[in-house]
């Protein structure tokens, strides 16, 4: 199964993280994800690829990482 995130200005609206702690130059971000039947995703193996792009219409990637997690007994949380 396969994820994309994208870090846009909706981005915490979507994935609804609570509080958030991060050294300079880093972040971190947690979230839940919940299937269309109300189910939270428990796979066990999950991709998640994260890119940031850079303001303005051109949109070019400035950064992007790709992680596979294991979610089984996870209750959608990563």
């Amino acid at each position: 199964m396969n994820l994309c995130v994208w870090l846009l200005p909706f981005f915490s609206v979507l994935l609804s993280p609570s509080q958030v702690f991060a050294a300079p130059g880093s972040f971190a971000y947690q979230g839940q994800i919940i299937r269309p039947n109300g189910q939270p995703l428990e796979a066990s193996q999950v991709v998640f690829t994260i890119e940031i792009f850079s303001p303005g219409a051109e949109e070019c990637l400035l950064y992007q990482e790709t992680h596979t997690i294991n979610m089984t007994d996870s209750n959608g949380i990563f």
